[in-house]
């Protein structure tokens, strides 16, 4: 390269570090953490973080040579170790935390859905099934509204009541899905298959928890009971799910005989759960594989 052009082209490089290296007219004001390219204006900036997809955050583990190394990056360096120090504590207290973060209303609905018989289990705040779940007690009716889910896994389909009184009647509660008179037109079209049987020909289970997913057992309800004699004695994680199933289905779902439900129901004591072993129960039905994919 002739002497004069490499002089040339050094000058234009020196010019560029001078001006702005997004518009090349102004002097620069600011320099990327990011990036490190300078930019004058609020514009260039933005306009920047576009054309070179840079976030703007200085990379906190970019490698530094010992020779290039100040005392400003050792500074940086401390306070990302001090910001990993404070998360791995803030981590192992998070449980703690969460379980005094529930709130008030939380903490009366846990209290009265225990004087109704429920052991209801809360998540820990910001859990998904946490933030879904909408039940309250309702001081002007004196009872618990659940949140309640509906599944009806041979029409694929799944409902939800924000909010039903625990004095609700099953069957006056499936009445707003399954009948030929009362139902939603849309639901009443989704659920033909259940519509053609009736409400009368349903069988309605609960899943047994904390039992495992290989292990899984069912509670089969009285539909002629309210919500609240369904649930008592139970064990309810936020809120209750209800797997509404056809006649021919009922085998699939294998459901606590006596001597489980009762070692069941000692697995918690003054309402707190204790550890559920479910090594030494007899399978007496194993549940069919549509029904783990129906039902997990």
């Amino acid at each position: 390269m002739p002497r004069g052009r490499m002089v040339a082209k050094m000058a234009e490089s020196e010019a560029s570090k001078k001006s702005c290296n997004v518009c090349g007219k102004s002097n620069p004001k600011y320099q990327c953490p990011g990036c490190e390219r300078k930019s004058c204006s609020l514009a260039c900036v933005k306009c920047h973080k576009k054309q070179f997809l840079c976030s703007g955050a200085r990379c906190k583990t970019k490698f530094i040579s010992v020779g290039n190394f100040t005392d400003r990056d050792f500074l940086s360096d401390y306070r990302f170790l001090e910001d990993v120090d404070r998360l791995a504590f803030t981590a192992s207290h998070d449980s703690q935390r969460s379980w005094k973060q529930w709130g008030p209303e939380a903490s009366l609905l846990r209290r009265k859905a225990k004087e109704s018989g429920v052991k209801l289990k809360l998540m820990p705040v910001g859990m998904s099934k946490r933030k879904e779940n909408s039940s309250k007690f309702d001081k002007a009716s004196k009872c618990v509204m659940w949140r309640v889910r509906w599944l009806f896994p041979q029409a694929g389909m799944e409902c939800v009541d924000n909010r039903i009184s625990e004095l609700t009647i099953m069957r006056d509660a499936l009445m707003k899905y399954i009948d030929s008179k009362k139902a939603d037109p849309v639901h009443k079209q989704s659920l033909k298959n259940y519509n053609a049987i009736g409400v009368q020909g349903m069988s309605v289970f609960l899943r047994v928890e904390p039992l495992p997913a290989s292990k899984l057992r069912f509670y089969q309800l009285d539909i002629s009971r309210s919500i609240k004699e369904c649930l008592a004695g139970k064990l309810i994680v936020e809120f209750p799910t209800f797997h509404v199933v056809l006649p021919s289905k009922v085998t699939s779902y294998p459901t606590m005989d006596h001597k489980e439900t009762c070692d069941n129901n000692a697995g918690s004591v003054n309402g707190e759960e204790k550890e559920f072993s479910v090594a030494s129960i007899p399978v007496k039905e194993k549940c069919a594989e549509a029904c783990q994919d129906e039902c997990i």
